[in-house]
């Protein structure tokens, strides 16, 4: 337990083209013994190296034969390019799709296909992207980092793809041999549900939330606020302006003081979150776990067994003391 009132801000088959490729190319990077389990090995499929720019992480990827750094977003469905990067690498437009999130739907969205997609040494192919009107060159999301269990090491730089052999009921916070690390159960991935959520606590009341890297800053909806009991006008509140995420319009946000935030085996008390007017219509979270937490977090998100580890790097846990406006 911490208080931070002044610093804290599928099973995988063969079938699987990632392990296709990886198995085709000898990709047996790491095999270890998980402390829980004896007969649990783990293969690294990949190692991506990771860049932070302000609060978003990119890894370097090739498309087409074309070297490009894209943005790592866990918390989206699918994998994006630019129209800027898609016409540069004059990828055809299949058809128009609608993506949700923060702000709304992003309209004028298409879903397009790239030839090829090198991540670290393994070549994918045919692998689906959606072209949106958002900045940058794009982003890989849940139809890719999804596929395999996944570590965020955002800290050391590093995100990793890994296979598990066995490992049902093992402990896959293979980095710590302390008992302090955190264990929650996420849901099930489903194409139509990829996403990466949990149960959590604030002021000892439940929520659902959501862990998206590609959220700068994390951030609790404006309805759980209210059902929580948090006055975004109350004592100790204040108003940070306007943000944007995935859809066209900006939505108010707000820095409120809130008593305990509890996930996991981790509590934080005396803390602040940051309230947005929507966080994500249809996406039924009531919280978005930014990339600030993964900083300061090493997250494995072990789809294989339906479960999510963390263990605390130090420092705040979440950043409050940037722009709304960089959201």
């Amino acid at each position: 337990m911490r208080d931070c009132s002044k610093t804290c801000g599928r099973r995988l088959s063969d079938s699987n083209p990632v392990l296709r490729t990886a198995y085709a190319l000898g990709l047996v990077l790491s095999v270890f013994a998980s402390p829980a389990s004896a007969a649990c090995g783990m293969t690294k499929i990949a190692e991506l190296p990771v860049t932070m720019r302000g609060l978003k992480p990119f890894v370097p990827v090739t498309i087409n034969g074309v070297d490009e750094s894209l943005s790592v977003s866990s918390g989206s469905a699918v994998s994006t390019l630019t129209q800027q990067t898609a016409a540069a690498l004059k990828l055809p437009k299949l058809r128009s799709v609608r993506p949700v999130g923060i702000g709304g739907v992003a309209y004028d969205s298409q879903l397009t296909a790239v030839r090829t997609l090198t991540l670290s040494n393994q070549v994918l192919h045919d692998v689906e992207f959606v072209i949106t009107s958002q900045p940058g060159a794009g982003a890989i999301g849940q139809n890719l980092l999804g596929m395999a269990d996944t570590e965020y090491d955002l800290a050391n730089g590093a995100l990793r793809l890994f296979d598990a052999h066995q490992c049902s009921g093992s402990n896959m916070a293979y980095w710590t041999t302390s008992p302090d690390y955190s264990v929650l159960t996420i849901d099930w991935q489903k194409d139509r549900n990829p996403h990466t959520r949990a149960d959590a606590q604030v002021n000892g009341v439940p929520i659902r939330v959501s862990f998206s890297t590609g959220t700068p800053r994390s951030s609790l909806s404006l309805n759980a606020a209210k059902r929580i009991g948090l006055d975004v006008e109350g004592p100790g509140a204040r108003y940070v302006g306007m943000v944007r995420g995935v859809g066209p319009n900006l939505v108010k946000a707000w820095i409120v003081p809130v008593a305990s935030f509890k996930i996991g085996k981790e509590e934080v008390r005396n803390t602040q979150l940051r309230v947005v007017d929507e966080a994500g219509p249809g996406l039924n979270e009531d919280m978005m776990i930014g990339a600030d937490f993964f900083l300061s977090h090493r997250v494995f998100v072990a789809n294989s067994q339906h479960q999510l580890y963390f263990t605390y790097n130090g420092g705040p846990v979440f950043q409050l003391d940037e722009p709304a406006a960089a959201f």
